[in-house]
């Protein structure tokens, strides 16, 4: 199961560098990608004991990092860097599995 869960995350930093480089060619589709990546994030997964506290604690930070920018419909800088945040965080959970 803890293929499962880095294979969940893998998928996520995936997504996520797709947005950030997606932003500097359609906004549009960028924003749409990370409603989806917002969505993907709060889902509740069967990951394994083993990796359940770990994915779940990922998974939130990074939510919470890019909600914690304070416009979503439009490119800005503090998404930019929530996003970049989040990405990275996920990416070195995923690492640790």
């Amino acid at each position: 199961m803890i293929e499962n869960a880095k294979m969940l995350i893998d998928e996520y930093v995936k997504l996520a560098e797709e947005i950030l480089v997606e932003f500097s060619f359609d906004e549009n589709s960028a924003l749409k990608k990370l409603s989806h990546l917002r969505e993907k994030l709060g889902e509740k997964h069967s990951v394994g004991e083993e990796s359940e506290e770990l994915f779940t604690a990922c998974t939130y930070n990074a939510l919470a990092a890019i909600n914690s920018a304070p416009c979503h419909t439009k490119k800005n800088d503090q998404l930019i860097a929530f996003i970049t945040e989040a990405k990275e965080e996920l990416r070195l959970i995923g690492e640790m599995l």
